[in-house]
């Protein structure tokens, strides 16, 4: 069996802290290396861990600029990183094989924060894919956006040389309790400039109040140590403190957010529709349906088809809004169908979405590692022959464009070439 070093820089799950989808992801599939035999250590970011106020011992802290020491030092079989960022860290090809992971379209996310930076880091994320050796994705719609990039970064695609690992929990699920009188909705996660609960959420508070019934539960807040746009979420969370049914809680230690989930009715997880959104295979989502929470969630997303096979909550259109009514008003009238519904949700998990079943591509990879196939050297975009190549292939489509539009494509190309002078 293999010696692996998971490594991410976000906080693990572990006791009495807060954490992320991104860091649940790296636990379970470390956790879930661990449940086929092999030995499988974390390590996190130092300052992240810092920040969070961490104290404890069972993962290794790493600096950015020490990376290569403790790699070095443990001397792993598999490197797996939890997204590619970190790799850029590393000076030093390892002994052992890399493999990242792709928890979500992390350059459409930047889009959303910060577009500036999207050009900036496009040429760090091929180099940074291009010196590893096997990728995984948590979703098949991620999946071929991905391949894009490996093909860009220089990996061949005659064969695949990513495989989809759903995010997934640990197969010990949680309990249960009973329903609570008046139904409970809940809605985790931290302030993300990518995600828009607004009409959702709008229209579950409209439906509590003439009810006059009801509540929701709001876990989360601004992300605990990176700075990010929320000001959709303030004026959203302005709003609904209008509302003597809604109630506020700050970032919560993950244990005591899994109690609270399962002494809920139903989890709230209805956004508006974007790029980033649709490759989501969200993992907020999992960790409701782990819980046995029955969830109100989007249409157009990957996981929506699980939800749906399974019957484990209720899939709607999020820009409408007397079909999301309609469903709030079936919730609060029809415990048994919610009842019904917590019941498959746990059944979905147990069969498709725990680690000891998702982990078998990767486990399989680990036994015996390889380094996937190459076309090219290097990434596409540092070759030399890029710019002319480019230029060809802009003026051959400049001959198609009618002349209002060819002026702008000479300005594009003399863009281009500037920018690879510099």
């Amino acid at each position: 069996m293999a010696r692996v070093l998971v490594i991410t820089p976000d906080i693990l799950p572990l006791e009495g802290q807060p954490t992320t989808g991104a860091a649940l992801r790296a636990w379970g599939l470390g956790q879930g290396l661990r449940s086929c035999g092999h030995n499988v250590e974390f390590a996190m970011s130092r300052e992240v861990a810092e920040a969070c106020q961490y104290k404890g011992t069972e993962v290794h802290l790493f600096e950015p600029e020490t990376l290569d020491e403790l790699v070095s030092k443990m001397d792993p079989d598999i490197l797996l990183f939890q997204h590619w960022p970190m790799l850029n860290a590393l000076k030093a090809p390892p002994r052992g094989h890399v493999v990242v992971d792709f928890h979500g379209p992390l350059l459409l996310e930047t889009h959303f924060r910060q577009p500036e930076y999207v050009e900036q880091i496009v040429g760090i994320k091929l180099a940074c894919l291009s010196r590893a050796d096997y990728f995984t994705c948590a979703g098949t719609k991620q999946m071929y956006y991905y391949l894009a990039w490996l093909l860009v970064a220089g990996l061949d695609l005659h064969e695949f040389p990513i495989s989809v690992i759903p995010f997934s929990l640990s197969p010990d699920l949680p309990e249960r309790s009973c329903l609570p009188e008046n139904p409970v909705f809940v809605y985790g996660g931290v302030f993300l400039p990518w995600q828009d609960p607004t009409l959702g959420l709008s229209v579950l508070t409209d439906e509590l109040e003439a009810a006059n019934s009801g509540e929701l539960r709001f876990f989360g807040g601004k992300h605990p140590w990176m700075d990010l746009p929320s000001d959709r979420f303030e004026k959203l969370s302005q709003q609904l403190r209008g509302s003597s049914h809604v109630r506020f809680y700050p970032p919560t230690p993950r244990d005591q957010l899994i109690n609270e989930y399962t002494k809920a009715s139903v989890a709230w997880d209805v956004m508006s529709r974007n790029p980033e959104r649709e490759m989501a295979f969200t993992s907020r989502t999992v960790e409701y349906l782990w819980c046995g929470l029955p969830v109100v969630y989007n249409n157009y997303a990957e996981l929506a088809e699980y939800i749906a096979e399974y019957d484990a909550g209720w899939i709607v259109d999020p820009t409408n809004e007397a079909q999301i009514r309609q469903v709030v008003r079936e919730i609060m009238n029809n415990p048994e169908q919610v009842r019904c519904k917590g019941r498959n949700a746990q059944q979905l998990v147990r069969e498709r979405l725990t680690w000891n079943v998702t982990i078998a591509p990767l486990d399989v990879y680990c036994q015996q590692p390889f380094r996937a196939a190459r076309w090219s050297d290097r990434p596409i975009l540092q070759q030399p022959e890029s710019t002319e190549f480019t230029v060809r292939v802009i003026n051959q489509v400049k001959k198609m464009l009618p002349r209002t539009m060819r002026n702008r494509a000479k300005r594009l190309i003399s863009r281009i070439v500037e920018s690879r002078k510099k």
